[in-house]
């Protein structure tokens, strides 16, 4: 997560995947597939393909930052009647499945790259 500033001046948090996450996934996950299919061939007590198979759908889930802007919308309007709660506002226009833009108040946590850049 970065610390950046829109054109228009408004303070964000850009989150950012690494561009090869998604190919890196799918290679962890085929591992683990392979690494239970040769231990349930050993062991036929042993059949926990399901806990792979949750495991891969939770984290797919946690890669898609549309997703993830969905849910932080979802959480605004449920949470909207709690004045202590902020919920930062997704900019859609700004996002992808890799990347996702939100507008924050209050303290952002230190910048890593972006600081004082504007986005393009």
């Amino acid at each position: 997560v970065f610390k950046a500033t829109t054109k228009d001046n408004k303070k964000v948090a850009v989150k950012v995947q690494y561009i090869d996450l998604q190919k890196r996934f799918d290679g962890d996950i085929a591992t683990i597939e392979f690494i239970m299919n040769i231990i349930g061939l050993l062991h036929s007590d042993f059949n926990f393909k399901w806990v792979v198979d949750d495991l891969k759908d939770s984290l797919r889930q946690e890669l898609d930052f549309i997703n993830e802007g969905r849910n932080s919308e979802k959480c605004a309007r449920d949470l909207s009647h709690l004045r202590y709660v902020h919920v930062p506002k997704v900019y859609w226009d700004l996002c992808s499945s890799v990347s996702l833009l939100v507008v924050v108040k209050g303290q952002l946590a230190p910048p890593i790259f972006l600081t004082q850049h504007v986005l393009q």
